[in-house]
């Protein structure tokens, strides 16, 4: 099984990916290493929360990426912008509304 952080950028898109959005994609990539090498029982909660939250920036990227031609933004630091800002809402969304009981629930939980 190969996670979000773990696939190769030019499989999303037809063109030239950029030197700001490889940046971005390779600071992911290296969070995700970093937090997954780190896990233990003490951290383990908010590493997952972390995980969530960069995997989401992942899907909004290759989403977008896969999108360039429509031209939804000036630049990449647009796009970058909007996953930024955007990850969160787009995370929450995805899932199935939460029930009283599943609060606290680990996926919900997203940083």
């Amino acid at each position: 099984m190969n996670f979000s952080w773990e696939r190769e950028l030019s499989g999303f898109s037809d063109g030239k990916i950029d030197q700001i959005t490889e940046k971005y994609y390779k600071d992911l990539q290296n969070q995700a290493v970093h937090l997954i090498a780190k896990i233990n029982a003490e951290n383990f909660s908010e590493s997952i929360s972390k995980l969530h939250g960069i995997d989401e920036k992942c899907q909004l990227l290759f989403f977008y990426i896969g999108h360039m031609e429509e031209e939804w933004f000036r630049d990449s630091s647009e796009m970058i912008t909007c996953i930024e800002a955007d990850y969160l809402k787009s995370y929450l969304e995805k899932l199935p509304a939460q029930q009283a009981y599943e609060k606290g629930a680990l996926l919900y939980t997203v940083s």
